[in-house]
């Protein structure tokens, strides 16, 4: 299993959602969703990965991920050339069954991943559809290197792009779960009404919801002295 992840410095991560929370906050924001992914999905598959960027980070990748994560510089290129190395790397490796998802997903429910692992024993392709026309989650059984060719990253077609071209090559493909990533400020506002429903147990989960309160009284209380 692997998580995708950028280094939280400001302006360069979140920034959908620095346009309206401001590029600090939203740097705080990334930094905790990708602490609590880590922490969450410290026990799923076989290996763990951290594939993340820039490379010049990697000490404070290292201190954040702890002995669970081992951590790969993420390649140059786009976002599909990135995702396709992962993976590549992970088959070079002896790996079979093969997941990524990013770190904008925090609460992501972690029967998602074993749903996702147990269709990749049937299925060639998993995809978990977020709302938003992409995926959260993509795993794999053999490589793919067409399927992140010529995609239009970030957009609202992804999902459609994708499917399509895996319904070219005629591959057995599962869909799971449709989920959501916390991109912008509506994201967040569904975020944390899930927090905080009574049903939510997760102790990490729980500690997030602290922590973005802990980051909202700080950024009020800055807003205060000025």
């Amino acid at each position: 299993m692997g998580v995708f992840a950028k280094h939280w410095t400001p302006g360069f991560v979140k920034k959908r959602l620095a346009a309206t929370e401001g590029e600090v906050r939203a740097a705080k924001l990334s930094n905790l969703f990708l602490t609590t992914t880590l922490r969450r999905f410290s026990t799923c598959g076989e290996r763990r990965i951290l594939s993340f960027t820039p490379k010049t980070k990697q000490s404070e990748f290292k201190s954040l991920a702890g002995p669970s994560w081992a951590l790969q510089p993420q390649v140059s290129g786009d976002l599909g050339q990135r995702m396709d190395y992962y993976f590549q790397d992970a088959f070079r490796d002896g790996m079979d069954r093969v997941l990524l998802i990013g770190s904008d997903s925090p609460h992501l429910p972690l029967s998602f991943v074993c749903q996702a692992f147990t269709a990749l024993c049937r299925s060639e392709v998993v995809l978990g559809p977020s709302r938003d026309g992409g995926y959260y989650l993509i795993g794999l059984r053999h490589p793919f290197p067409e399927l992140f060719c010529e995609v239009d990253w970030g957009t609202s077609v992804v999902w459609q792009q994708t499917t399509e071209k895996i319904n070219r090559r005629g591959c057995p493909f599962e869909e799971i779960s449709a989920w959501y990533d916390i991109d912008n400020r509506q994201d967040l506002d569904c975020l944390l009404g899930d927090l905080n429903d009574p049903q939510c147990v997760d102790p990490h989960l729980k500690w997030l919801r602290d922590q973005i309160e802990k980051v909202d009284r700080l950024h009020h209380r800055s807003e205060g002295d000025h």
